[in-house]
């Protein structure tokens, strides 16, 4: 249905899907919720769900695999009527409350961030210059998604464009918007390395066999920047 309504034909009735908020979904569904924020099988399984529940013609997977890694470094799960307290090795906390999405408190200073672009090494960022150089659980949840539902369901993958990735190197979102004005071409250069970042997982994605792949840019829009600097830093 989705594919024929993409591709010019009529399909039976106007396909629907939506991109549901992780919160959304963790709020209407009885799922464990160290399952559901942790695993790449739990948050596969609740994508699919939700579909189900909706009656959804498709999925977007719009997260990335979770690292199992991540939960051998919890020490200590503690369940109260306000929700889920994690404690970590580092001695670090985590509250899930039920109905809002996890929230990270550490019990030491936290690093910052560089607020001027000449404080970021272009060469200190991790780069994937290939799908094979991703982590192994990248595309987990995809994987359980496209196996379950792939043959019933239009699967979405996403892929974010470099411009919010140059946002997050710096400590605030008005720093990394300075720098696009203090040194346009240093900011091109970091997007440039990064960006091979991108086309690596774009690739993995299309590969795994996804349908459609949404390519996202958040903070592009509404007169956030300018035309000028849409063309420059995000086109």
């Amino acid at each position: 249905r989705m594919r024929r309504a993409m591709t010019g034909g009529r399909p039976d009735r106007v396909p629907v899907m939506c991109q549901l908020s992780l919160g959304h979904i963790h709020r209407n569904l009885e799922m464990d919720p160290i399952r559901f924020w942790y695993t790449s099988e739990g948050l596969a399984e609740a994508f699919i769900t939700m579909a189900e529940r909706y009656r959804f013609d498709g999925i977007l997977v719009n997260t990335c695999g979770r690292n199992p890694e991540t939960l051998k470094r919890m020490k200590s799960v503690e369940q109260y009527s306000g929700g889920h307290r994690l404690v970590w090795e580092n001695g670090d906390e985590t509250f899930i409350p039920p109905n809002d999405d996890p929230r990270y408190l550490k019990h030491r200073e936290p690093e910052r961030r560089p607020t001027d672009i000449r404080g970021i090494d272009e060469n200190g960022i991790q780069v994937f210059e290939t799908p094979e150089d991703l982590p192994a659980y990248y595309l987990d949840i995809l994987d359980h998604v496209i196996r379950r539902k792939g043959g019933e369901l239009s699967i979405h993958g996403e892929i974010g464009t470099v411009f919010e990735r140059l946002l997050v190197l710096f400590d605030s979102y008005s720093d990394g918007l300075m720098a696009l004005m203090d040194d346009p071409g240093k900011c091109k250069a970091l997007m440039d390395r990064m960006n091979r970042s991108c086309i690596s997982e774009t690739i993995a994605q299309c590969e795994k066999g996804i349908d459609v792949l949404k390519l996202s840019s958040p903070f592009a829009g509404a007169g956030f920047i300018s035309r000028e600097m849409y063309r420059q830093f995000v086109l």
